[in-house]
């Protein structure tokens, strides 16, 4: 019979290697095996620390867990920066902002199902930076409901004819309640109120 500390195992083993996402170890006594299975965890995002000061970025899950190192970035792939305490020097195995993380996944989500191509989502404190293809800023107040700031930008592209002026979007500003602040590439206006 072999005896084995499983848990332990399983602990020790999926802290050595975090892009393992789930372990499982069993005993197969009647085969005289045991049998080790792994899922591997899923790239979501690649994250790079506010300042690009370290020049390495990293990959995560969709849950914030940092999981690799990875030498440059690609333009492919989502970049998510900030969200994680700059005073750390080992980035690996850390959740970026845990408080946000899951609500930020969903409103992701909900702009691009509103025809919106996300490049970067940017954590300065309590508030974000989304940056939106062709090249135009959408900002947030983290502690306001972002399923609310998705469906309330919905409106304001469609009531006032933004939608058709994206290509010229410098920013949308919505960390201000009800109040909601643009400016185009093009405006001679620093702001223009909705």
């Amino acid at each position: 019979m072999l005896l084995y500390p499983r848990a332990e195992l399983e602990r020790s083993i999926a802290y050595a290697f975090p892009k393992i996402d789930t372990i499982r170890i069993e005993s197969q006594p009647t085969r005289q095996a045991v049998q080790v299975t792994i899922r591997e965890r899923n790239t979501y995002a690649q994250w790079c620390d506010s300042e690009g000061v370290s020049g390495t970025c990293y990959l995560l899950d969709r849950g914030g867990f940092i999981f690799e190192e990875i030498p440059t970035t690609s333009t492919s792939t989502l970049l998510i920066t900030g969200g994680v305490s700059e005073s750390r020097t080992n980035f690996l195995r850390t959740r970026v902002a845990p408080e946000h993380f899951a609500d930020v996944t969903t409103f992701i989500s909900e702009l691009e199902s509103l025809g919106l191509t996300v490049r970067s989502f940017a954590f300065q404190h309590d508030e974000a930076r989304v940056y939106i293809e062709p090249g135009w800023e959408l900002k947030v107040a983290l502690e306001d409901d972002l399923g609310i700031i998705a469906f309330n930008l919905a409106a304001v592209l469609d009531t006032h004819h933004l939608r058709a002026a994206l290509d010229d979007m410098l920013y949308i500003d919505m960390r201000f309640g009800e109040r909601v602040y643009h400016k185009l590439k093009s405006s001679i206006a620093d702001n223009e109120a909705l």
